[in-house]
């Protein structure tokens, strides 16, 4: 292996007139700046190679292939494909009568057509896909506990005759998995939803987003007294105590896999609430929120309202005394179109546009007395480091953009 590394690290050095270090980590990150493409046959060529790790692995790198996608940077994740097992539509119970989980205890709530559902994150953590029907509507929630990304997508689309079912591949790029439908075998990047190899490229652009957000049991539960959630028997022997899985990754700065350039406009796991609108995107720092709970800004042209609820969350059972942890968990973000209007919060909490007239938050939307509803935007938090790999071109609230 070592020989192996010092002759790769010889041919790069030849093409590349740079020193190049004897470290896998540093080989791949040198290759996503580099943006060297990938020879003839690469694709097929790797698909062998990954299917001497697992014979499922194989199937996976077929074509077509996205262009945008560096096929050099797929690494093996150090499990099979599925080896991380989805919950597929797993019964819940009614949250109000759950055993097993504390009231500060972090979920994923997603809200779609009047019904309310809730992901327990530290059950999340094993499982990183939940695939599930809300309101009436088939999703996946894809959870990237690498990138520390949480994403609602809706799995039925015109070109399949039934919803697709999602598990997760065992393969990373840029530290952020890459899950797959268990009906045509295609590879679909998670963190933007668009298929990057097998049949459906070019055949489906992106997967519709809904809203998610993050809270707390007890929050969501004040909220939404006739929630379910995901009992903590999923059928599988796991050990669901917080922190049991990733909590000294998300204790930590650093990042385990290769993650390509990094902007230095955040630091790489600085979590950020993201928002895509037409192709347009912004994030924001979640630290921000702390200072102004309820943002006013426009993203290309669209005019939005951020709105943050503090609270009080146990993730991962770890000391999350950092700030840009301890906030992120806790801020309850949700995203709006606000049309002309300019919100702000009263003196007593309340939220207000600049007539002094209160807005109520739905999940579907801003409320005004009138029965006017702003629409709900489906944004979500990441790590900067994963969500800068994929939109790079992002605006920064606050950076001066």
């Amino acid at each position: 292996e070592n020989a192996a590394l010092t002759d790769i690290s010889a041919v790069l050095e030849n093409m590349s007139g740079d020193e190049v270090e004897e470290d896998w980590v540093f080989l791949v990150d040198w290759y996503a700046k580099s943006k060297h493409p990938p020879p003839s046959g690469y694709l097929a060529w790797k698909g062998r190679l990954y299917g001497e790790l697992h014979p499922d692995f194989s199937g996976l790198f077929a074509e077509p292939a996205t262009a945008e996608f560096q096929l050099g940077e797929v690494v093996w994740g150090g499990v099979a494909k599925d080896g991380i097992p989805s919950l597929d539509y797993l019964e819940q119970v009614p949250i109000s009568e759950v055993r097993g989980y504390t009231p500060k205890d972090a979920v994923f709530g997603v809200s779609i057509n009047g019904e309310h559902k809730a992901y327990p994150l530290r059950v999340m953590d094993w499982h990183e896909m939940a695939n599930d029907v809300v309101g009436g509507v088939p999703i996946a929630l894809s959870y990237c506990t690498l990138c520390g990304s949480a994403i609602v997508y809706r799995t039925d689309h015109p070109v399949q005759d039934e919803p697709l079912v999602f598990g997760s591949s065992g393969l990373l790029y840029r530290s952020n998995k890459l899950m797959f439908d268990r009906k045509t075998n295609t590879v679909w990047n998670q963190l933007t939803g668009r298929p990057v190899m097998g049949p459906l490229v070019g055949k489906v652009d992106q997967l519709e987003v809904f809203p998610v957000v993050i809270t707390t049991k007890e929050a969501w539960t004040a909220q939404h007294p006739d929630s379910t959630i995901l009992p903590i028997d999923t059928g599988f022997f796991r050990d669901y105590s917080s922190g049991a899985a990733y909590g000294e990754y998300f204790a930590r700065d650093t990042v385990l896999f290769p993650v390509g350039e990094i902007d230095d406009r955040l630091s790489a796991k600085e979590q950020v609430y993201a928002l895509e609108i037409e192709g347009a995107t912004k994030a924001y720092p979640i630290k921000t929120f702390a200072q102004e709970p309820i943002i006013n800004d426009e993203i290309d042209g669209t005019a939005v309202v951020l709105v943050a609820a503090s609270s009080e969350v146990n993730v991962h059972g770890y000391s999350y005394q950092l700030e840009y942890i301890t906030y992120s968990v806790g801020g309850e973000i949700r995203a709006f179109e606000r049309g002309d209007q300019t919100f702000s919060l009263s003196a007593d909490g309340l939220i207000v546009d600049e007539t002094g007239a209160v807005w109520d938050i739905s999940e579907e939307g801003l409320l005004n007395p009138n029965g006017e509803m702003l629409d709900r935007l489906g944004g979500h938090v990441s790590f900067w480091f994963g969500w800068q790999s994929f939109f790079p071109e992002t605006a920064v609230y606050g950076s001066g953009e």
